[in-house]
């Protein structure tokens, strides 16, 4: 019950990878086992998340820097 509960609170994408991982066992997945995958599952989204954050900044660095450059060559002008 308690992981029936847990498993509702999750968001859509969670809740459907963990029926993946379980859909094909012909037992019910312990709780250790659902702690297991959720702790991967953060782990896998924190990374995706770092990931995506160090594409943003050097583009936004590369935008402030095209506007320094503009700036400059104004008052140059």
């Amino acid at each position: 019950m308690l992981k029936y509960l847990m498993l509702a609170t999750l968001n859509p994408e969670t809740q459907r990878e963990w029926e993946r991982i379980t859909a094909s066992r012909a037992d019910t997945p312990t709780t250790a086992e659902f702690f297991t995958f959720l702790v991967s599952r953060c782990r896998a989204l924190e990374l995706l998340q770092t990931t995506q954050t160090l594409k943003v900044v050097p583009n936004i660095c590369a935008h402030q820097n095209q506007r320094e450059t503009r700036s400059l060559n104004l008052i140059r002008t």
